[in-house]
C-alpha cells in the first residue's frame, strides 16, 4: 500500500513537471518555418503557426508535439508543396502528438503525398488535404505498419493516386478511427476513390463518401483487397455514400471479408458502378446491414446492393428507385441472404429481377418485407430451375413484371404473404412516404398475426388514405 501510494505521488508530481514546463513555439515570430518550430520544440510543447500559406515539404513529425494554427481553423494556414515532395512524415511518433487546423495542399509523392504514417499513433483533428497527387497510393494521407490514427473533423477533396486509396490510404494492421470526415472529389486510378483500406480496422462514423471515383473498384471506399484474406472489422454508423463512381465492383462501397462487422444507419445515394454493385458490393463475409437507404443506385448487376459468396442478414433497410440490367435492388451470386422487415419500392431492371435476382445462390428468404411497384422484369428472378428463395409475411404487390409469379408463384395466400396496395403515406408525410397508413394491410393491427410489414410504421390516419398509384410513386423521383 505504502509502495503504491508513493508511485502515485511520484506520477502526479512528475505530470505537474511536464505540464508547468510545456512551452509553446511560434511560427514565425519564434522560429522562421514550421520544420524549425518542430525541431526547436519537445514532447508536450505546442508549435502555433500564424495564419498564411507556408511553402514546405519535407518536414518530420515528433513525438509528443501539438501542431495548430492559430485559430485552430483549417482555413488559417495553408502548407503547400508545391508537387515538390511529401508534406510531413510521421514515423515512430507517438505520446499524445495532434495536428490540428491546418490545410495540407500541393504534396507529391510516391505514397502518402500529404501525410505518411508509419508505427505511429496521433490525432488529425479540422485538417483539410486538397490536391495532394500519389504516385501509388494515399495522395492526402498514407497510414501503415501497425499505426492507429484518428481523424475528427477531417477533409479530404481533390486529392488523386496512381494506384489505391485517392484520399486515403491504410494497411498493415493498422486501424482508424474516424468522426465527421469528408471525403470528396478523390479519384485513384484502380482502387478506393475516396478511400482504400486492407488489414485494417475501421470505425467511421457521421461521415460523408460524396463524387469519388475510380478505375477499378471501391468508388468511394474500399475495405479489404482482392488478394488478402486478412479479417478485419468494419463498424460504420450514419454514413452517407452519395454520387460514387466505378467502373468495375461498388460504387459507394466494396467490402470484402468484413469479420464480425455492422453497417449502420448508412445511406447510399445516387452511386454507380458499371460492373456490379451500385451501392454496395460484399464479398465473402456477412456483416449486418440494419437501418441502411439505398437510393437511385445503378450498376450492370444489383443496383443497390451485389452479394457474392455470403449470406449477409438486412434489417430494415429501404431499397428505392435502384436500377440495374439484373436484380434492380439486390443481386444475389452464388450467395444467400436474409432480409427481415424491409421496403423495396420503384426498382428497376431491364432483364432480370426487378427487385431481386439470384444465380447459384442458396438459403434466401424475406421476412415481412415490402416488395412494391417495381418496373421492368419480375420482382424476383430466379436461375433456371433452382427455386430456392422463400418468403413470409410479405407483401408483392404492383410490380409492373408481375407479383407473385415465377420461383415465388406458389407463395402468395400462404405464410401471411399478400399481394395488397400496402398504403404508403406518401405526401401525407413528405419526409416518410413508404411509411403507412393506419389502415394498411401491412401495419402491425391489421398483418393478420404478422405484426409490421415493412421497413416503416404507421405515421399517418385511416382517413387520408388513399390508394397508391405509379403516378404517384413516380413523382416522387422527378
Amino acid at each position: 500500500m505504502i509502495r503504491t501510494a508513493t508511485a502515485l505521488a511520484i506520477a502526479v508530481l512528475v505530470g505537474a513537471h511536464v505540464t508547468a514546463t510545456a512551452n509553446v513555439v511560434h511560427v514565425p515570430a519564434d522560429q522562421p518555418t514550421i520544420q524549425a518550430g518542430i525541431d526547436a520544440a519537445s514532447a508536450g510543447d505546442t508549435v502555433v503557426v500564424a495564419c498564411g500559406v507556408y511553402e514546405e515539404w519535407g518536414m518530420l513529425m515528433k513525438s509528443g508535439v501539438h501542431l495548430t494554427s492559430e485559430t485552430g481553423s483549417p482555413e488559417c494556414v495553408t502548407i503547400d508543396g508545391l508537387t515538390l515532395g511529401r508534406i510531413l512524415w510521421c514515423e515512430d511518433v507517438g505520446d499524445g502528438a495532434t495536428i490540428s487546423g491546418l490545410t495540407i495542399a500541393g504534396g507529391r509523392a510516391g505514397a502518402g503525398a500529404g501525410v505518411l504514417c508509419k508505427r505511429s499513433e496521433l490525432l488529425f483533428e479540422r485538417v483539410i488535404f486538397r490536391g495532394n497527387e500519389a504516385d501509388s497510393y494515399g495522395g492526402g494521407l498514407a497510414v501503415g505498419n501497425e499505426s492507429s490514427v484518428t481523424l475528427i473533423d477531417v477533409v479530404f477533396a481533390e486529392n488523386t493516386s496512381g494506384d489505391y486509396g485517392g484520399g486515403a490510404f491504410s494497411d498493415t494492421e493498422s486501424e482508424l478511427h474516424m468522426t465527421r470526415v469528408l471525403f470528396e472529389d478523390n479519384y485513384a486510378l484502380f482502387y478506393g476513390g475516396g478511400l482504400f483500406t486492407r488489414k485494417t480496422n475501421v470505425y467511421i462514423s457521421d461521415s460523408v463518401f460524396e463524387r469519388n471515383a475510380c478505375g477499378g473498384s471501391g468508388g468511394g471506399m474500399m475495405f479489404g483487397d482482392w488478394t488478402y484474406w486478412s479479417n478485419n472489422q468494419l463498424l460504420a454508423t450514419d454514413v452517407t455514400f452519395t454520387d460514387n463512381w466505378t467502373s468495375g465492383f461498388g460504387g459507394g462501397l466494396w467490402c470484402r471479408r468484413a469479420y464480425d462487422s455492422v453497417l449502420s444507419g448508412v445511406t447510399f445515394h445516387g452511386n454507380a458502378a458499371d460492373s456490379e454493385g451500385g451501392g454496395l458490393f460484399l464479398l465473402d463475409r456477412s456483416p449486418l446491414i440494419v437501418d441502411c437507404t439505398f437510393t437511385e443506385n445503378h450498376a450492370g448487376q444489383g443496383g443497390g446492393v451485389l452479394i457474392r459468396n455470403l449470406q449477409p442478414s438486412l434489417l430494415r433497410c429501404t431499397f428505392l428507385a435502384n436500377r440495374a440490367g439484373q436484380g434492380g435492388a439486390i443481386g444475389l451470386w452464388g450467395a444467400g441472404a436474409d432480409a427481415t422487415s424491409c421496403t423495396f419500392v420503384a426498382n428497376f431492371s431491364s432483364n432480370r429481377g426487378s427487385v431481386v435476382a439470384t444465380q447459384y445462390a442458396s438459403d434466401v428468404a424475406f421476412h415481412n418485407c415490402i416488395l412494391a411497384f417495381s418496373e421492368g422484369g419480375a420482382v424476383v428472378w430466379c436461375y433456371y430451375g433452382q427455386y430456392n428463395i422463400h418468403l413470409d409475411c410479405c407483401d408483392v404487390y404492383g410490380n409492373e413484371g408481375g407479383d407473385w409469379i415465377g420461383c415465388i408463384a406458389e407463395q402468395v395466400g400462404i405464410d401471411g404473404n399478400l399481394c395488397v396496395d400496402p398504403l404508403f403515406c406518401l405526401d401525407a408525410v413528405p419526409d416518410q412516404p413508404y411509411s403507412l397508413h393506419a389502415d394498411s394491410p401491412c401495419s402491425p393491427e391489421q398483418s393478420q398475426g404478422c405484426g409490421l410489414i415493412g421497413a416503416w410504421d404507421v405515421a399517418c390516419d385511416a382517413t387520408v388514405a388513399q390508394p397508391s398509384s405509379w403516378g404517384s410513386i413516380k413523382s416522387l423521383y422527378r
